[in-house]
C-alpha cells in the first residue's frame, strides 16, 4: 500500500495504488506475454525465495522482485485477506512462524 501525505501535514491517504509499481509489473508481465522476457527469468517462485541478485544481473531483475513482491503483497490483501492477516500475525511473532 502507498501512503500519500498532504502538503498541511494533517491529511494522508493509505491504500492508494503505487502507479509505478503497477506501470512496471504491467511492463514486465506483458514481456513475458510477448515472449520478449523468458518466462523463467521472471517466476513469483523467485520472489517468496527472494535470494541475492548477482551485481552484473539486468536492473530490471531487481526491479521485478520489489515489483513482484508489492503484487503479491496486494494480491494476498485483496484476495486471501483473512489468511493474509493470519500470516502477518505470526510473523509478528516469529516463534508462531515456526509452528
Amino acid at each position: 500500500m502507498k501512503l500519500a501525505t498532504y502538503r498541511d501535514g494533517k491529511t494522508a491517504v493509505l491504500g492508494q495504488p503505487h502507479l509505478n509499481a503497477v506501470s512496471y509489473m504491467k511492463t514486465l508481465l506483458d514481456g513475458v506475454n510477448r515472449g520478449v522476457v523468458e518466462q523463467e527469468d521472471f517466476l513469483m517462485q523467485h520472489v517468496v525465495t527472494w535470494e541475492d541478485v548477482p551485481e552484473d544481473a539486468p536492473d530490471w531483475k531487481l526491479s521485478s522482485m520489489y515489483a513482484g513482491g508489492w503484487l503479491l503483497v496486494h494480491w494476498l490483501y485483496n484476495t486471501r485477506a483473512e489468511q493474509f492477516a493470519t500470516l502477518q500475525a505470526r510473523l509478528a511473532t516469529p516463534r508462531a512462524c515456526w509452528r
